[in-house]
């Protein structure tokens, strides 16, 4: 009589498997933000076009991916907020995409500065058929990605200026670090930057956060009184 295997293997395909949940990419580590003089000094190195882009992007905390994505559709003047639901990187060749997470796509508050550079801007590109806020100053056409940025815009302001070379990407952290360390909520800042959760910004800005605070515990005290 043959032998009845019943269909059985005698190792487990699955041993040693595990389910991760898929995450977004890390951001990078290496941060390394502007001081106030420092960026003082590149935005006056830059021409109104290039400063209102820089200086937005030093008090809104964007990517450059969405920096070069916004349009002027996206904000909202009377709430002083701004909607960011796309980016555009130099792979995706000057065609917007979506943020590249769920948390990515967030509406954001405007600060006075981030404001003031909006509204400044607005004479220079609003009527432009793209709708894009802002505009390549050596062609007046819309950014193609944030490689022609750092080429033809940064990297020329900060030798004029004379401020030692970071990459763009530091206007988001010089913006995180920048309210972290003036005591700004973790949580307000988190939803500003678009992480996916508080811990995500507490631990790439742990060395901002302030330690002291001489009036640590007086709110909680006053509010719950008795």
């Amino acid at each position: 009589m043959a032998k009845r295997h019943d269909e059985l293997i005698t190792a487990n395909p699955l041993a040693g498997w595990h389910y991760r949940k898929q995450e977004a990419p890390r951001e990078v580590d290496d941060i390394d933000p502007f001081t106030a003089e420092e960026q003082a000094a590149i935005l006056e190195a830059l021409q109104p076009e290039g400063r209102h882009l820089i200086q937005f992007a030093f008090w809104s905390g964007l990517r450059t991916s969405e920096l070069v994505a916004l349009e002027w559709g996206d904000i909202d003047w009377r709430g002083k907020r701004v909607r960011i639901s796309r980016a555009i990187t130099q792979a995706s060749r000057g065609t917007a995409e979506t943020t590249k997470t769920t948390a990515g796509t967030r509406t954001i508050d405007l600060l006075p500065r981030a404001l003031a550079a909006l509204k400044a801007q607005k004479a220079i590109s609003y009527l432009h058929p793209s709708a894009r806020a802002f505009l390549n100053p050596r062609t007046g056409e819309p950014w193609v990605g944030d490689q022609a940025i750092r080429k033809t815009l940064w990297t020329h302001a900060l030798k004029l200026a004379g401020v030692r070379y970071r990459r763009p990407y530091q206007t988001r952290h010089t913006y995180a670090s920048m309210m972290v360390s003036a005591g700004e909520p973790l949580a307000w800042v988190s939803k500003q930057m678009g992480h996916t959760s508080v811990v995500t910004t507490a631990r790439i800005y742990a060395n901002w956060i302030p330690t002291s605070n001489n009036q640590a515990g007086t709110l909680a005290d006053a509010a719950y009184a008795f």
